[in-house]
């Protein structure tokens, strides 16, 4: 069984423990930049772009620093974070794409 990390939805109790949990630095690099992935999701779905976009900057700059080289590397280890889909493939690249397909990022 794949892993999930287990809160309820993504209304308000869930938004704070998700964002309790982002901001704890003992938690490793990759699963916070997940995190911030589903909060970019969520915000984007809730019409909240200056936060998707912040989350989304932050999700990049965590990716970042994560060493995903290849396919398998770059599988989720969530594949649900709360109640967003996780895509199959996850790095700043994908993030990066997602932002820019909504046209809260420049195009370069």
């Amino acid at each position: 069984m794949s892993p999930t990390l287990a809160v309820e939805n993504l209304e308000h109790a869930g938004q704070i423990r998700l964002l309790s949990i982002l901001k704890h630095e003992t938690l490793d690099v990759r699963a916070r930049a997940e995190i911030a992935f589903a909060l970019m999701q969520f915000y984007h779905n809730n019409h909240d772009d200056v936060a998707a976009l912040s989350f989304g900057e932050l999700s990049i700059a965590l990716f970042e620093r994560c060493d995903i080289k290849d396919e398998v590397s770059s599988v989720p280890r969530y594949p649900v974070i709360a109640d967003v889909q996780m895509p199959d493939r996850i790095h700043e690249g994908v993030v990066r794409a997602r932002l820019l397909s909504w046209r809260l990022l420049p195009r370069e």
